[in-house]
């Protein structure tokens, strides 16, 4: 006979079994997963566009402060 053992999520606190053999995450958590990653990109990239901005206009005002 084949033993089955039984795969858990590996989100904290999370007892819900796993249906694919490659995954660690349950369905609901890893689709969670997937939606904050996107997110997190997009506002990645928004931080990425304003950061260099902001420290030029920050040189400026200082460098004018400074005559």
């Amino acid at each position: 006979m084949k033993k089955t053992t039984v795969k858990k999520c590996k989100y904290p606190k999370c007892n819900k079994e796993i249906y694919k053999k490659h995954t660690l995450f349950c369905l609901e958590h890893s689709r969670k997963m997937k939606e904050n990653g996107k997110k997190a990109g997009e506002v990645l990239a928004v931080a990425i566009v304003t950061v260099p901005i902001a420290f030029r206009t920050a040189t400026n005002i200082i460098k004018r402060i400074k005559k």
